[in-house]
């Protein structure tokens, strides 16, 4: 069985993956606030490709726009808190 090509948006959606999990391993486990933002961080960072994959495997319209109204917010909330990271010392 020939491996299908990801899609573009996928391909974004997994270098987002990466990336927060290369943050999450430059947190220094001794800061809480750290810790627990970069955990919500991947939380959101995982559920983007699931939804995508979602979006991409279904018919019906309406489930699709389900699934990119929570990609949205997620990507949205992985925004702030990457920003949030700024201003923790």
């Amino acid at each position: 069985m020939k491996k299908q090509p990801q899609s573009p948006l996928m391909q974004k959606a997994m270098e987002l993956v990466q990336l927060t999990i290369a943050l999450e391993k430059l947190i220094p486990d001794d800061n809480e606030y750290l810790q627990t933002t970069s955990r919500f961080m991947l939380e959101n960072a995982f559920l983007i490709p699931a939804k995508i994959a979602g979006a991409e495997g279904v018919g019906l319209y309406d489930l699709q726009m389900e699934n990119a109204a929570i990609v949205r917010k997620a990507a949205r909330e992985l925004s702030v808190q990457a920003g949030s990271l700024r201003f923790e010392h």
